[in-house]
C-alpha cells in the first residue's frame, strides 16, 4: 500500500521502483508547496537508497498536473514581499534541479493534461 508523504503525495517502492503519485485529482493535481517539498524529500531519500533503482512520477485521475496551485500561491501573495520570480527560484527551480541531479532514471508517467510547471 502506498505511503503518504504529504497529504496529497503518495509513495510506493516495489522491485527497485519508487513511484511518486500526485494525488489531488479534484484539482487536476495542481502542485502545492507541500507537494513540492514532499517530492524533493523523496528524491533525496531515493538518492541515498541503494535499493531504489528508478523513480516514476505519475498522478491520480484524468490529468498529470495543472501546474502550480494558484490558490496556494494566492495565500502566499498576501505577504508584503511576495515575488513570483522569487517563488520560482526558491521552490520550482530547486525541484527541477533535484530531478535532474538524481543519478537514477526519473520517468514521467504522464496521464492526460500537463500544463504550467506540471
Amino acid at each position: 500500500m502506498p505511503a503518504t508523504i504529504a497529504p496529497e503525495l503518495l509513495a510506493e517502492t516495489k522491485d527497485g521502483v519508487l513511484t511518486l503519485t500526485l494525488n489531488r485529482p479534484e484539482v487536476l493535481n495542481a502542485l502545492t508547496m507541500g507537494m513540492m517539498k514532499g517530492i524533493s524529500d523523496a528524491l533525496k531519500k531515493a538518492a541515498a537508497d541503494k535499493d531504489v533503482k528508478v523513480v516514476v512520477l505519475t498522478a491520480a485521475g484524468r490529468a498529470f498536473c495543472a501546474g502550480a496551485d494558484l490558490g496556494d500561491l494566492k495565500k502566499r501573495q498576501s505577504a508584503a514581499a511576495f515575488s513570483l520570480g522569487d517563488e520560482l527560484r526558491q521552490h520550482f527551480n530547486p525541484l527541477i534541479a533535484a530531478i535532474r541531479r538524481l543519478e537514477k532514471p526519473v520517468i514521467g508517467a504522464i496521464n492526460g493534461l500537463a500544463a504550467g510547471a506540471g
